[in-house]
């Protein structure tokens, strides 16, 4: 099965406070990005901070039909974040996986299910907006052997980008997979 790795460990510096509980829509930026992905029906494992007690009980709670799991290593980067994320996806055995950012709250659930759909063990696919590239990116299973060996702030673009011949793009009427919440100002765009 095909599932999403939701991204939600980062530390958010440049937002000035832990912008996963933001208020978004009468909501969290973190709920609305995990409200999406569960609409489509995918499987989803969320990546959160080492010391993620208190939000991974309640996440687990609201949200029983979905994974949260902490990061041990997640203060030393997205890679780390990763690597673990693919490497619990695996062992829930997904056979492929879209990987998002929790900072994206305006991806379309119906995005989510198309670019799962096309993943197969060998692609990668790539979604784009009107010929921008956008997240989440999706990877067959033979990848994840690569993105396991992340580290630091290194970005799994880097695999993709050398296995062009294996990405299939995939184009979206969904301008939310090129937005992005890095400063409080964002969410009011």
């Amino acid at each position: 099965m095909n599932g999403v790795i939701l991204l939600a460990a980062g530390l958010s510096r440049r937002f000035g406070s832990d912008k996963r509980l933001a208020n978004f829509n009468n909501s969290t930026l973190l709920e609305i990005s995990i409200t999406n992905i569960l609409e489509s029906g995918l499987s989803l494992l969320t990546v959160l901070r080492q010391d993620d007690f208190e939000l991974r009980e309640n996440l687990s709670e609201k949200y029983s039909n979905a994974h949260f799991m902490r990061c041990p290593s997640s203060a030393l980067g997205l890679g780390h974040s990763l690597s673990f994320g693919v490497e619990q996806a695996s062992n829930l055995r997904f056979s492929g996986a879209a990987i998002a950012l929790a900072n994206m709250p305006w991806v379309e659930s119906a995005s989510y299910s198309a670019i799962t759909k096309r993943i197969t063990a060998d692609k990668i696919i790539v979604p784009r907006y009107r010929e921008h590239l956008g997240h989440p990116v999706g990877y067959g299973k033979q990848y994840f052997s690569e993105l396991v060996g992340f580290r630091g702030d290194e970005t799994p673009d880097s695999i993709w980008r050398a296995h062009m011949d294996r990405v299939e793009y995939l184009e979206l009427d969904d301008e939310g997979i090129l937005k992005q919440v890095n400063f409080p100002e964002d969410i009011l765009n």
